[in-house]
C-alpha cells in the first residue's frame, strides 16, 4: 500500500508530459500556435475577465478602450471578444474585413429558439443567407408587398386615435406600440386577427420568446457551457415549453395555409404564403412558384423550422 502512492505519481507525472509534447510537436507540425490578442486586462484561470461582464455598458467599455487602445480583448469564461471603439478599427472590421465578421454571434438560448440559426437574423453567412435575403428583399418585404398590406395602414390609424385620445394625460407609448406590432404581424405573417383564443395565444408565446432572448444574453451558460446542464435560471425548461407552444401553433397554421393555398402574388397572401412556395415538401404549382423560385432563378428551399424562425425574428 505505502507503493501505490508514489507509483501513480511517476505514472500521472509520465502522462502529463507526454500530453504537454504531443500539444507542443502538434502546435509545431500543424501551424496551430495561438495568434497573438489585442491588448486586454489580465485574464483569470477559468472565468477569465467575466468580473468584467457587471460593468459592459459603452461607458465601462469606454474606459477599458481608453487604457487598452482602440482593439482590445477579453475572455468571458470560454468565450473571446474583441472589442472595438475607434474609427480607424471599426473600418478595417465592418470595410475591409467585412466578410471575416459577417456571422452574427448567437448564444445556445437564441440558436435553440431560432431553430439552429434557420432565420435570416442569425444564419451563417453564405450561400442560404444570401437566397433568404433575395426572399425577404424581393418578396415578403417589399415595398409593393408591405404598401398592398392593409394592416399596417389600419394598424397605425388606430395607434394615432388611442394616442389622440390620452390627450392630456399619461399614456403608455409601450404598451400601445406592441399592441400595434402584434397585430400587423398577426395579419401580414399569419391572416389572423388579433381576438379569439388563437391570436391570444400566439401573443403569449411572443412575449415569452421576448422574454427569454433578454435572458439568456445574461446567463452564465453563455460563458461557461457546462453550466447550462445544471439549468440553475429554469431557462432550459421555459425554452423547450416556448419552442413546443410555437411548433404547435405555426404546425397548425402551416396546415391551414396549406388546406388553402393562395397565389403567392394574390391581394390576401400574407408572409406563410409567400415562404410556402419554397416549402421543401410542398408540392411545385406552377401558380405559386411562377412568380417566385423560377423567376428569380431560386434555388431555396425551406423547411417548417425555417418558416418558423422567419416568423418569430420579423
Amino acid at each position: 500500500m505505502e507503493a501505490w502512492w508514489p507509483q501513480c505519481g511517476v505514472h500521472l507525472a509520465l502522462l502529463l508530459t507526454g500530453l504537454i509534447l504531443y500539444r507542443a510537436i502538434s502546435s509545431r507540425r500543424y501551424g496551430l500556435r495561438p495568434l497573438p490578442l489585442p491588448p486586454g486586462p489580465r485574464v483569470l484561470p477559468f472565468v477569465g475577465n467575466i468580473f468584467y461582464t457587471r460593468d459592459m455598458t459603452h461607458r465601462g467599455l469606454a474606459r477599458l478602450s481608453a487604457r487598452y487602445g482602440g482593439l482590445l480583448h477579453l475572455r468571458v469564461g470560454r468565450l473571446s471578444t474583441v472589442v472595438v471603439s475607434t474609427p480607424e478599427m471599426a473600418r478595417l472590421v465592418l470595410q475591409v474585413n467585412d466578410r471575416a465578421f459577417a456571422n452574427r454571434p448567437a448564444s445556445a438560448p437564441i440558436a435553440y429558439l431560432t431553430y439552429g440559426r434557420a432565420d435570416m437574423v442569425f444564419a451563417q453567412y453564405g450561400p442560404f443567407w444570401r437566397e433568404m435575403r433575395k426572399l425577404c428583399v424581393h418578396k415578403l418585404f417589399s415595398h409593393r408587398r408591405a404598401a398592398s398590406w392593409a394592416a399596417v395602414h389600419d394598424e397605425v390609424d388606430d395607434l394615432i386615435r388611442d394616442v389622440a385620445r390620452y390627450t392630456g394625460s399619461v399614456v403608455n407609448l409601450g404598451e400601445l406600440l406592441f399592441n400595434m406590432s402584434m397585430n400587423i404581424t398577426l395579419r401580414a405573417a399569419l391572416g389572423m386577427r388579433n381576438e379569439g383564443e388563437d391570436a391570444a395565444e400566439f401573443v403569449a408565446i411572443v412575449q415569452e420568446f421576448a422574454e427569454l432572448f433578454v435572458v439568456s444574453n445574461s446567463t452564465l451558460a453563455d460563458y461557461v457551457p457546462w453550466v447550462a446542464r445544471l439549468d440553475l435560471q429554469g431557462i432550459n425548461r421555459r425554452m423547450v415549453a416556448a419552442r413546443g407552444a410555437l411548433d404547435r401553433f405555426i404546425d397548425r397554421a402551416i396546415d391551414e395555409h396549406l388546406a388553402h393555398p393562395k397565389p403567392v402574388d394574390a391581394a390576401g397572401a400574407d408572409m406563410v404564403d409567400g415562404m410556402l412556395a419554397f416549402l421543401v415538401d410542398m408540392p411545385v404549382s406552377a401558380d405559386r412558384v411562377s412568380t417566385d423560385s423560377s423567376a428569380h432563378g431560386s434555388t431555396l428551399r425551406l423547411t417548417r423550422d425555417n418558416i418558423k424562425a422567419t416568423i418569430m425574428v420579423k
